[in-house]
């Protein structure tokens, strides 16, 4: 990410103003947070909420070639919809969209320029724990885009896959009831 004139002078000065945005793409729920406090209103007009410093972001680095990077994100005090969410991970979480953006401020605090990209990823998992007072807290992780470069789309030799890539194609029906039997070739 690089930042031209004015901007680059905002960042690069003693006091930088900006906050981090997360965006997640929770089935049927998705939401949008913010490092700051109370609602934030982005110049696309999406309410961002805020986390009242209670938020954690780490693993965010400048990639290096096309190594697969993973992000924690981390949130205290969440209310009982994200916990409902943490304990139905695997259908509502894993392989979900997510985004961290950057939003610069003025020195009034007012918005600098839209939001800016800073890095997107697939969900992965989602724990949480019971913190003193009975407040939750809980913790993400998701990998970057890279994580399932290995995995080739389609490319095992299973019915399943073979039917994705022709379907009505019968040349792998039988694979799975091939292993341990043995075939007597006429000879």
């Amino acid at each position: 990410m690089s930042f031209l004139g004015a901007d680059a002078s905002a960042v690069t000065g003693t006091t930088a103003r900006l906050a981090l945005l997360a965006w997640f793409d929770f089935v049927g729920d998705p939401r949008w947070y913010w490092t700051g406090f109370g609602p934030l209103r982005t110049s696309d007009g999406q309410i961002w909420e805020g986390t009242a410093g209670l938020a954690t972001i780490s693993g965010l680095s400048v990639p290096i070639g096309t190594a697969a990077q993973q992000v924690s994100f981390g949130l205290s005090g969440v209310d009982p919809r994200v916990i409902a969410l943490a304990r139905q991970q695997s259908a509502q979480v894993k392989g979900r969209d997510c985004s961290v953006y950057l939003q610069l401020f003025n020195e009034d605090l007012s918005l600098r320029g839209p939001v800016r990209h800073v890095w997107s990823g697939l969900l992965d998992v989602m724990t949480y724990k019971m913190e003193r007072g009975g407040t939750y807290s809980v913790d993400l992780t998701a990998e970057n885009l890279w994580a399932g470069r290995r995995k080739p789309p389609h490319g095992y030799y299973t019915d399943a896959d073979q039917q994705a890539r022709y379907p009505g194609d019968l040349g792998c029906q039988y694979v799975a009831s091939l292993p341990g039997k043995t075939i007597n070739w006429p000879g």
